[in-house]
């Protein structure tokens, strides 16, 4: 297996000895493709950035994207690496703005309907996930309130004894809570 380039330079030293620092290795094409393992598509750009910023950060590359250092042009083609990260952001940012928008959307509009109570549940954190993930987190109050929001009439005696209490319900009490009133009433 091939290993990765890795940089070096040369220090002279006092009497005449010379001092050799090797740097960690570049990282070559497959090391970044699984050190990447979300793909950019139209709806993932926040996402992606997250991870390659990540990569960018620990590889010491920040300069180069920030425009602060050009690369030599033997290194580059006659476009900047700033400026290829730039068109990247002005394509997928205002995508990414409209996911989030889809997602607060959708999060805000399902119902439970026919589906079973753990489905409904595991659609809303799936929003919620996707929405945690590109950036965006909901708090937990926000997600009992958008819970309890898709709930049909059936479920009014529990959305009712949820929304009288005093103190904040977590998350995961709402969800045993209305796991166990489907329970009821399907006997």
């Amino acid at each position: 297996m091939a290993s990765a380039p890795t940089q070096s330079s040369s220090v002279a030293g006092s009497l005449g000895s010379t001092q050799t620092t090797t740097m960690a290795p570049l990282p070559s094409y497959q090391m970044l493709n699984h050190m990447l393992p979300v793909k950019l598509d139209r709806t993932n750009y926040i996402l992606w950035r997250s991870q390659v910023d990540n990569v960018i950060f620990a590889n010491g590359f920040e300069d180069f994207i920030d425009g602060s250092t050009i690369c030599p042009e033997k290194e580059l083609s006659h476009n900047s690496s700033h400026y290829a990260w730039k068109a990247l952001e002005k394509t997928f940012s205002s995508s990414s703005r409209a996911r989030i928008m889809q997602l607060r959307l959708e999060l805000q509009s399902t119902k439970k309907g026919s589906m079973t109570m753990i489905d409904y549940i595991m659609k809303v954190k799936a929003a919620v996930d996707s929405l945690a993930a590109i950036g965006e987190p909901i708090s937990e109050q926000d997600q009992v309130m958008n819970l309890l929001g898709g709930l049909g009439a059936d479920y009014n005696a529990v959305v009712t004894a949820i929304n009288i209490r005093d103190d904040k319900i977590s998350i995961e009490a709402v969800h045993s809570m209305l796991l166990a009133f489907e329970h009821r009433l399907e006997q």
